[in-house]
């Protein structure tokens, strides 16, 4: 969720009797949406008409889509505007099950080890990569990049992938691809990163190749009115204290914050991310809902 002058005119507070019908209607649409999402076969980048049903159900209610197509991924961009000036509310996929205010950055990369190809049975005739870079990888998985601060967890780096090999067992490797990742906080820098890695793999006398990719920088929002909102809304609907966290994988949100922009995320508990059946409870969706009206209705009086 970020936070233009997009609601603010057509918001009118109801009544507690036209509150409660409200938010019958509220539950119920939530979950017709979803039952009409899930029953398609979406899979990523297809689709299967999940944002025609979005961009229907926004254009009924007042909103102007435009259809952004990135490659073979279909996104779009829905805006209802207001006639008075305030700040603009924004809905950006990826959510969690805390408050997230920030992310750690992402840094990936493939490292190529290069060897000589050779035969078992006579190691003098041939250069194994993979032992020649096992005291390297030891050294940057042992590696303390730094310690975090009161935002961010310490950097942390991972192997994530090792390839080496022909298949057969008795052929030395003539080469050793590793990828790995760094998610690192504030303390830290892609340069930082990549100088103090390379300075390893120097000092074991590799010959390599390294190629690296920036998923993206940390972030973080301190200020503003999105997130005491967003615990408001929280302790108001729920009942419950929240914790504000930076962890978790990346987000859209590093594509927004280098705007300025308040950044938070929330979502229903994901025990089930990424898994086989994953699901999510019907009542979670709902109290979602709920909180989401709940944050609008509250930035909406802090700007009128």
């Amino acid at each position: 969720m970020v936070i233009n002058n997009c609601l603010a005119s057509h918001w009118k507070f109801p009544h507690a009797n036209q509150m409660n019908r409200e938010q019958t209607n509220l539950d119920q649409l939530t979950v017709s949406i979803t039952e009409a999402l899930i029953a398609r076969a979406s899979v990523s980048p297809e689709d299967a008409g999940c944002q025609k049903i979005l961009a229907d159900q926004l254009v009924s209610m007042g909103f102007s889509v435009e259809h952004l197509p990135f490659g073979n991924v279909s996104n779009l961009w829905a805006v209802s505007k207001g006639n008075t000036p305030a700040p603009i509310l924004a809905f950006v996929g990826h959510i969690g099950d805390v408050i997230r205010v920030g992310r750690r950055g992402s840094l990936n990369a493939t490292l190529t080890v290069n060897g000589l190809q050779g035969h078992v049975a006579y190691p003098d005739d041939a250069k194994n990569p993979v032992h020649l870079a096992m005291g390297a990888l030891d050294e940057l998985a042992r590696m303390v990049w730094d310690q975090g601060n009161e935002l961010f967890p310490p950097t942390s780096m991972q192997i994530s992938n090792i390839n080496a090999g022909t298949g057969a067992s008795n052929i030395i490797p003539g080469k050793l691809e590793v990828m790995f990742n760094f998610r690192f906080s504030t303390e830290a820098s892609e340069e930082s990163l990549k100088h103090r890695t390379e300075a390893i793999l120097d000092h074991h006398d590799l010959d390599y190749d390294l190629i690296w990719s920036l998923s993206g920088q940390p972030f973080i929002t301190r200020d503003g009115d999105l997130i005491p909102a967003t615990q408001e809304s929280l302790r108001a609907v729920l009942g419950i204290e929240t914790e504000l966290s930076t962890g978790g994988g990346t987000s859209d949100g590093r594509f927004i914050a280098p705007t300025g922009t308040q950044v938070v995320e929330l979502g229903p508990c994901n025990e089930t991310i990424h898994k086989i059946n994953e699901c999510v409870e019907i009542e979670s969706l709902q109290k979602l809902s709920r909180v989401y009206t709940r944050i609008i209705e509250k930035l909406l009086v802090l700007h009128r």
